[in-house]
Parts: structure tokens; sequence; C-alpha cells
């Protein structure tokens, strides 16, 4: 597939999360198909050349082509898909709400599964810098994977004993931090090769009340 500015392969359109597009939609608009996916859709529509991606809460992955809204494949999961997966060449990582598989690289040619990891539930959206992807579950947990093969580079909890915390917002980067949000939690992660420095913010009623490094 080619690879235009236009495209849109991640939550957000990038990184940064930023919802910023290349290109202007000017109405007035015209609908010129519709597509029944017989399911509900939290994740964001990813779109890459002539194909849509749609992911379901019923755990499927549908591909279909941009000109007519016919579906041109499938892929089913075990457990309902919230976050938006990540589009990479000819293959994706969708992140999946079950303690099973919680992160699966899949092709889009053949729904060959390459790899999967239990992480714990995921609902949000996993960022992929380079070979590294980014993951937060709701175990409270920060991952950071080998894009490859799914091993694990590092992982960061944001709770001590028994006050979990549970992360439902989707990890996002200037290139060079990587942010996330955590209940009244902020957490800035500067990616190192095996582990990660930690900068959080205590937020209350809309203020900072206290920050620090660990």
């Amino acid at each position: 597939m080619k690879i235009a500015q236009a495209d849109w392969v991640t939550y957000g359109g990038a990184p940064s999360r930023t919802n910023q597009a290349s290109t202007e939609a000017v109405p007035p608009f015209v609908e010129m198909w519709q597509h029944n996916t017989v399911a509900g859709i939290l994740a964001t529509p990813l779109v890459r050349d002539s194909v849509i991606i749609l992911a379901t809460l019923n755990g499927e992955i549908q591909t279909v082509n941009l000109l007519n809204g016919k579906r041109t494949s499938y892929a089913g999961f075990d457990a309902p898909i919230a976050g938006t997966p990540v589009w990479n060449g000819s293959n994706i990582f969708v992140p999946i709400s079950s303690s099973n598989h919680s992160i699966v690289s899949v092709s889009l040619r053949n729904s060959e599964r390459f790899w999967s990891v239990a992480l714990g539930p995921i609902e949000s959206s996993p960022l992929l810098l380079g070979k590294q992807l980014y993951v937060t579950t709701l175990e409270g947990k920060a991952h950071c994977l080998n894009a490859d093969d799914g091993s694990e580079i590092w992982q960061f909890k944001t709770w001590q004993g028994n006050d979990r915390k549970p992360i439902r917002s989707s990890p996002a980067s200037d290139g060079e931090t990587v942010f996330f949000g955590c209940e009244r939690i902020m957490d800035f992660l500067i990616p190192r090769r095996s582990c990660c420095i930690r900068f959080s913010t205590l937020w209350d009623f809309g203020k900072c009340i206290s920050w620090g490094w660990t």
C-alpha cells in the first residue's frame, strides 16, 4: 500500500495525538455508502490508501474498501476491541479488552497472528515509535514492547500496595517523552534502552498539588 500524508494509521493521527488532518473537510457532505459492522464501534477508524480498518466491540477487525464500502477481509478475537489499533505496514497491533491476549500483532493479508502478549485488559490505544510499542492497561501498568516479537523491554506500574489505578488514557509522545494520565495522576515517562525515568504530577480539582521524579 502507498503511504500518503493524508493516511490515518494511529489514534489521533500521530504519536502526539493532536487529531490534525492534512486535508480540510468542506461541506456540504453527501453520503456515498453505508457499511454495517453488526456491532458497536468505540475505536477510531484507520485509513490508508483505499482501505479503512474498523475495530468493533464484538472483537472484530474489518477492512473495508474506501470507494464502495464493501468488506474485503475479517479477523475475529475473543473480547471487545475498545482502543484504536496501530497500522504498521502490512500488519496491525490490536489492543483487546481481555486478560488472555491483551495485544496482538496481526497480518492484514491473511489474518495470521505473528505474536500476542497477555498484559491484562486494554481499553486504550497503543503507541508505536520506531520498533517500540507502548501500551497502557487496566491493571495500572505501562509497558514498552519490542514491536517485532512482543518481548517486553520494560514495564512501569502507577500504584503501590493495593492502590491500583487503571489506565484508560492512550499514551502520547513528542518523540522523546511518553505521556499518559491515570485518574488524578499525569505521568511523563522518558524512555531509555531497558528502563524509563518518571516525572509525575498529582492533580486535585484542577490544581497541581505535588510533583516529582522517580
